[in-house]
């Protein structure tokens, strides 16, 4: 069985560069699901992910806090929080990430992180300043 995340209008944040930012993580995490599935365990997919996540960290985060910022968001903090403890997480898993005995290992890793941070964060956190700032809009 081959799990795949599906965008869809409800996970929009009202900004289209956020929410093309979102989908691009989607289509990583995604691309993660099926190469775990295919049985593609290579490092190429791995080093392509980290690339995209390094590059997503320094662009999203700051245009999404930005975003919240402009809008007054009360939650900021808490949010910036959020977001530097996923730095913390994603460092720490690129520190060991050649140290896994499989790429199997390094693989399910990335794919449990990123499914995670899908589903609880923009699933979650990000929807609550959605709502906020389309009400206050």
């Amino acid at each position: 069985m081959n799990i795949q995340f599906t965008w869809t209008p409800a996970l929009s944040v009202g900004d289209d560069k956020l929410d093309n930012q979102h989908k691009q993580l989607l289509e990583q995490v995604n691309a993660l699901l099926d190469a775990l599935a295919g049985g593609q365990n290579n490092l190429i997919v791995i080093e392509q992910v980290l690339k995209f996540l390094d590059q997503y960290i320094d662009e999203h985060f700051v245009d999404e806090e930005r975003y919240m910022e402009e809008h007054q968001y009360p939650h900021l903090v808490e949010h910036r929080a959020l977001h530097a403890q996923f730095i913390e997480r994603y460092t720490h898993m690129k520190e060991r990430i050649y140290t896994f005995e499989s790429v199997d290992g390094m693989l399910i890793d990335l794919e449990v992180h990123l499914g995670r941070w899908w589903i609880d964060h923009i699933g979650g956190a990000d929807k609550d300043y959605a709502a906020y700032i389309r009400t206050r809009s």
